[in-house]
Protein backbone atom coordinates (compact mmCIF):
# COMPACT_ATOMS: atom_id res chain seq x y z
CA UNK A 1 0.00 0.00 0.00
CA UNK A 2 1.61 3.16 -1.33
CA UNK A 3 0.64 6.06 1.14
CA UNK A 4 -0.17 9.50 -0.30
CA UNK A 5 1.00 12.98 0.69
CA UNK A 6 -1.36 13.91 3.10
CA UNK A 7 -3.43 10.89 3.59
CA UNK A 8 -3.48 8.85 6.77
CA UNK A 9 -3.37 5.03 6.88
CA UNK A 10 -6.82 5.17 8.41
CA UNK A 11 -7.81 6.93 5.59
CA UNK A 12 -6.51 4.42 3.24
CA UNK A 13 -6.72 1.34 5.00
CA UNK A 14 -11.14 1.88 5.38
CA UNK A 15 -12.24 1.55 1.78
CA UNK A 16 -10.18 -1.40 1.67
CA UNK A 17 -11.38 -3.16 4.27
CA UNK A 18 -14.87 -2.17 3.41
CA UNK A 19 -14.32 -3.90 0.38
CA UNK A 20 -13.51 -7.24 1.30
CA UNK A 21 -16.08 -7.32 3.66
CA UNK A 22 -18.55 -6.60 0.81
CA UNK A 23 -16.97 -9.03 -1.59
CA UNK A 24 -17.60 -11.65 1.21
CA UNK A 25 -13.65 -12.50 2.05
CA UNK A 26 -12.73 -14.07 5.03
CA UNK A 27 -9.53 -12.46 5.78
CA UNK A 28 -8.12 -9.10 5.21
CA UNK A 29 -4.38 -8.26 5.11
CA UNK A 30 -3.59 -4.42 5.96
CA UNK A 31 -0.16 -3.71 5.40
CA UNK A 32 1.82 -0.30 6.98
CA UNK A 33 5.62 0.46 7.27
CA UNK A 34 7.90 3.70 7.44
CA UNK A 35 11.43 4.17 7.41
CA UNK A 36 13.40 2.84 10.42
CA UNK A 37 14.20 6.50 12.16
CA UNK A 38 10.36 7.38 12.38
CA UNK A 39 7.88 5.67 14.49
CA UNK A 40 5.10 3.99 12.17
CA UNK A 41 2.09 6.47 12.47
CA UNK A 42 -1.35 6.25 12.35
CA UNK A 43 -1.16 2.23 12.47
CA UNK A 44 -3.49 2.59 16.08
CA UNK A 45 -6.18 4.39 14.08
CA UNK A 46 -6.06 2.33 11.43
CA UNK A 47 -6.16 -0.97 13.47
CA UNK A 48 -9.43 0.62 14.72
CA UNK A 49 -11.53 1.99 12.03
CA UNK A 50 -10.89 -2.16 10.35
CA UNK A 51 -11.91 -3.36 13.17
CA UNK A 52 -15.23 -0.72 13.77
CA UNK A 53 -16.09 -2.03 10.48
CA UNK A 54 -15.95 -5.57 11.14
CA UNK A 55 -12.90 -7.11 11.63
CA UNK A 56 -11.16 -9.29 14.35
CA UNK A 57 -7.51 -8.50 14.64
CA UNK A 58 -6.33 -12.17 14.08
CA UNK A 59 -2.40 -12.13 13.94
CA UNK A 60 0.26 -9.52 13.44
CA UNK A 61 4.01 -9.16 12.54
CA UNK A 62 6.76 -7.16 11.75
CA UNK A 63 9.82 -7.40 9.30
CA UNK A 64 12.88 -5.12 9.19
CA UNK A 65 14.46 -4.98 5.85
CA UNK A 66 17.50 -2.77 4.86
CA UNK A 67 16.67 -3.06 1.08
CA UNK A 68 16.34 0.61 -0.22
CA UNK A 69 16.80 2.03 3.43
CA UNK A 70 16.12 0.60 6.65
CA UNK A 71 12.27 0.46 6.87
CA UNK A 72 9.99 -1.57 9.17
CA UNK A 73 6.61 -3.45 7.56
CA UNK A 74 4.02 -4.77 9.48
CA UNK A 75 1.65 -6.98 8.34
CA UNK A 76 -1.98 -7.19 9.92
CA UNK A 77 -4.12 -10.50 9.66
CA UNK A 78 -7.83 -9.48 9.81
CA UNK A 79 -10.88 -12.16 9.87
CA UNK A 80 -14.35 -12.21 9.71
CA UNK A 81 -16.15 -13.00 13.08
Amino acid sequence: MALLKGTSKAELAAPEAQKARDEGQRFFLFEAGSSFRSAIAGVAEALEVIEGIGWHLEHMTHVWSDRGGNHAVGYYLFRRP
